[in-house]
């Protein structure tokens, strides 16, 4: 799987990285982020983007998650709102 970071200066770095290790990884910054109302990961097919999404409410997320689905993302809450 290709998992790609952004970086603060605004290029993006590709790591290569087995599905068990990226899923890992979602749950440090999930772990990290408890309770906020963001968006940390999207993927689709073996490729993963790391994202800092984040919102005012709730219910901005789930609109968001539900968007990103709709384009065929699997989609990766702090929250975990949808299961897809």
């Amino acid at each position: 799987m290709i998992v790609n970071v952004p970086e603060k200066n605004g290029e993006v770095k590709s790591y290569k990285m087995k599905p068990k290790q990226a899923k890992e990884t979602v749950q440090m910054i999930r772990e990290a982020h408890k309770g906020q109302n963001m968006i940390i990961a999207l993927e689709k097919g073996s490729v993963m983007e790391l994202r800092n999404d984040k919102y005012d409410t709730a219910i901005e997320v789930l609109d968001a998650v539900k968007d990103w689905i709709k384009k065929g993302y699997k989609v990766y809450s702090v929250k975990n709102i949808m299961k897809v």
